[in-house]
């Protein structure tokens, strides 16, 4: 349901559009936070990504994105668990303590069941185990 203030979207887990745009016939979100330490994954990604209209932030390492998940100028984020400095869930966890409710796709190697619950319930929205094909992102 549309809040009327900022003309996103209300409710965890729901997609908010910030300044978004209609392209195609589907909305587009304006920009998203990727925190990944593989170099050529954060290049594919960021060309997939600017490919279907969204800006993105790219970050190498959790100390980076403690601070900036937090920034209200983010649709959403796409995070990688296995990060240098600090730890994805580390992070995620961080993020929700403080109140944001920024969109989570939690993007990593670890495919345990244990993993993906651990994600989750700690607060994601999404999970998707690497590899990938580009679609289901």
């Amino acid at each position: 349901m549309a809040d009327g203030a900022g003309g996103g979207f209300r409710g965890r887990g729901a997609v908010r559009i910030i300044d978004g745009a209609m392209a195609d016939g589907r909305w587009t979100m304006s920009k998203v936070l990727l925190v990944d330490d593989d170099a050529p994954l954060r290049k594919n990604l960021v060309r997939a990504f600017e490919r279907e209209g969204w800006r993105v932030d790219v970050l190498a390492d959790g100390q980076q994105a403690m601070a900036a998940g937090l920034d209200l100028g983010y649709d959403a984020a796409v995070l990688d668990l296995g990060l240098p400095r600090r730890d994805g869930m580390e992070v995620l966890r961080h993020w929700r303590s403080q109140g944001s409710r920024l969109p989570v796709l939690l993007l990593t190697a670890r495919d345990e069941l244990s993993d993906r619950l651990q994600g989750l319930n700690g607060g994601a929205d999404d999970y998707l185990t690497k590899p990938f094909d580009l679609p289901e992102l």
